[in-house]
């Protein structure tokens, strides 16, 4: 029975990509952010709008929707903040892009599994550091198995958050 399910899965000709955020979830996350009044936000994965919607109205926040002709790898306007869902299957990719375009920092939700430590490493190389993990209970509807967070990175370094991969010593032990 398992076997069947495995092959099925690892055969998809296209990931699954797509769980929405419900709205309620998304301003939770944007509320736990340190988003000033006059700072401007992207969402580059808009889906149904749940980020965008949460946005400061004040401010000039923008979207992409690949579905509406707004493609993310496309975009080149420097946003404060980046906040979204993004797709899973291109997460290097998306979070390389996101580091050249967020001025102050980024939110994504994301498997807890693809939270590598090259994955951070790359991120840190590029000026941002993890700031918080919100850990939150999958929403039904999303019907995966994994654990999701939704991890803020800034331009601070967060002394609680402490990455042994940075210290030399210790991995010159470790080998």
């Amino acid at each position: 029975m398992f076997g069947n399910n495995l092959n099925q899965i690892s055969n998809r000709e296209q990931p699954n990509d797509e769980l929405y955020t419900p709205m309620s979830l998304s301003k939770q996350f944007i509320d736990n952010m340190d988003i000033a009044e006059e700072e401007n936000c992207l969402d580059p994965f808009y889906g149904t709008g749940s980020f965008f919607n949460n946005f400061n109205d004040n401010n000039e926040n923008n979207f992409c929707e690949i579905n509406l002709g707004k493609d993310f790898f496309n975009y080149k306007i420097n946003h404060d903040w980046i906040i979204s869902n993004p797709p899973f299957s291109q997460l290097s990719k998306i979070l390389e892009h996101t580091c050249n375009l967020a001025v102050k920092g980024f939110g994504y939700v994301l498997p807890a599994y693809s939270l590598t430590a090259v994955r951070i490493k790359n991120i840190n190389l590029k000026g941002f550091y993890i700031d918080k993990i919100i850990h939150f209970s999958n929403p039904k509807e999303w019907r995966i198995g994994f654990q999701m967070i939704f991890v803020i990175f800034t331009k601070n370094k967060n002394s609680s958050f402490i990455n042994l991969e940075s210290n030399d010593f210790i991995q010159k032990r470790l080998i």
